[in-house]
């Protein structure tokens, strides 16, 4: 029965990507803006790489599962910030692959603030797996079945622009604009609700000192719109100690698909050193699935080429 319910689940899961929200949410959504927001791109002003893993409904057969990994960097002399990244999601029978290049203009560049207006293009490549073993096929004959692994390959573009002054930040983005076909046969007519749709974000966050120089809030925001969901908010309020060590909890809202607020969760992050950081989190289910799963897992490992020392003392190099 568990086994017949993640099935149910994973496939439900995925028509509703298809028609609705589709893009993969990351709990440590603040370590990793440039995805949804290409102004944020070189804005810390040193270059960092990143990698992340996330592994979503553990216990479920077929659940979501990320890799990404992703560059950005400020442009020497310049006041243009850059960044790429590269991701693969998969979530039972779809495989997706995902580049996406960002390219921003720092039209206000001074020491305490920033205003950057950014670009981003972005490839996407389909695929699913109708030869798995562990999926039932009611109408063998259905046109959609003609290409046993059919796949196929989109491409958009996005805008996004990014405030930043001193403690405080905020964003707001829409990643696709274009609202691609999801075509498994070109041979079979279109529905045009199968597209991929807009996505919209703002988030905000800030890093402030407390009493204490060894003692910051680091609070952050992030709410999403979709055509066909429900609008979702991440709320997340972290402590970070000595600049070194931060723990924090998060509360995810807006699935009311499943059940109302959708889970809670906490995380870690230790600065290892000026260069590397570590992150961790978990997420609490708390809809009706949490009966089904384990909750969900993510791992994050960055690493920051300092040529500056100075920066370690700016609060936009925590953001």
């Amino acid at each position: 029965m568990r086994k017949l319910f993640s099935t149910i689940v994973i496939a439900v899961s995925t028509l509703v990507a298809l028609q609705a929200q589709q893009e993969a949410h990351y709990t440590q959504f603040m370590y990793n803006n440039m995805l949804l927001n290409p102004a944020f791109a070189g804005s810390r002003r040193v270059t960092s790489v990143m990698g992340l893993y996330r592994n979503q409904w553990i216990g479920f057969e077929g659940n979501p599962q990320s890799y990404l990994v992703a560059l950005d960097m400020p442009v020497s002399k310049s006041r243009l910030g850059t960044g790429l990244t590269l991701a693969h999601q998969q979530e039972g029978i779809t495989y997706r692959n995902f580049g996406n290049l960002a390219l921003n203009y720092d039209i206000i560049h001074t020491e305490d603030m920033t205003f950057r207006i950014g670009l981003n293009g972005a490839i996407k490549q389909y695929r699913f797996d109708l030869q798995d073993p562990n999926i039932y096929v009611k109408n063998p004959g259905d046109e959609l079945l003609i290409q046993q692994n059919p796949s196929f390959v989109t491409s958009n573009i996005g805008v996004g622009a990014y405030f930043d002054m001193k403690s405080f930040y905020i964003g707001l983005s829409v990643p696709n604009l274009i609202k691609n076909p999801i075509e498994l046969n070109k041979q079979v007519t279109y529905n045009p609700e199968g597209s991929e749709q807009r996505h919209i974000y703002l988030q905000a966050g800030g890093f402030f000192r407390l009493r204490s120089e060894n003692l910051h809030l680091k609070p952050s925001i992030m709410i999403k719109y979709v055509r066909n969901a429900p609008i979702s908010a991440d709320l997340n309020l972290s402590l970070m100690f000595y600049r070194q060590f931060l723990i924090g909890g998060a509360f995810r809202t807006g699935n009311s698909q499943y059940g109302g607020s959708d889970s809670f969760d906490v995380m870690a992050f230790f600065q290892a050193t000026d260069e590397l950081g570590i992150g961790a989190a978990y997420d609490f289910t708390l809809t009706e699935l949490k009966k089904y799963n384990k909750g969900s897992i993510e791992i994050l490992l960055r690493y920051d080429f300092i040529k500056n020392k100075k920066i370690l003392h700016n609060p936009r190099f925590f953001f």
